[in-house]
C-alpha cells in the first residue's frame, strides 16, 4: 500500500494532468478532507457512487459525509481517523464504507 501511495503522490507532482487523466479512466471515486477548515473535496465519480452529483452535496464539508456514513461504518472510521492524525497509520482508506442513500 504504501509504494501505491508514494507512486501516485510522486505522479501528482511531476504531472498532475496525467495523474487526472488516469483517475478519470479508471472512474476512481475520490475524496480529500482539509481537517483544520472542515472542507471536504470529491470528484464527480464520488458523487455518482453514493447517488448523487456534485451539485446535490454542496456545500461538501465533512459533516456532509458524516451524514451520509453507514452507521455501522462509523466508529470504524472515527477510529481510523484519529490513527490518521496521530500518524499511527500514513492514508485513512476509506473506500469500504458503506454509504447512506
Amino acid at each position: 500500500m504504501e509504494g501505491r501511495l508514494n507512486s501516485l503522490q510522486e505522479s501528482e507532482k511531476s504531472n498532475p494532468e496525467q495523474l487526472a487523466l488516469f483517475i478519470d479512466a479508471a472512474r476512481i471515486g475520490l475524496w480529500d478532507w482539509e481537517i483544520e477548515s472542515k472542507e471536504l473535496s470529491c470528484n464527480e465519480r464520488w458523487a455518482e457512487i453514493i447517488g448523487y452529483n456534485l451539485a446535490e452535496l454542496q456545500p461538501l464539508t465533512i459533516d456532509t459525509w458524516s451524514n451520509l456514513i453507514h452507521l455501522d461504518d462509523i466508529e470504524k472510521a472515527t477510529t481510523l481517523i484519529q490513527e490518521r492524525s496521530k500518524g499511527s497509520i500514513e492514508i485513512y482508506e476509506g473506500w469500504k464504507n458503506q454509504i447512506l442513500n
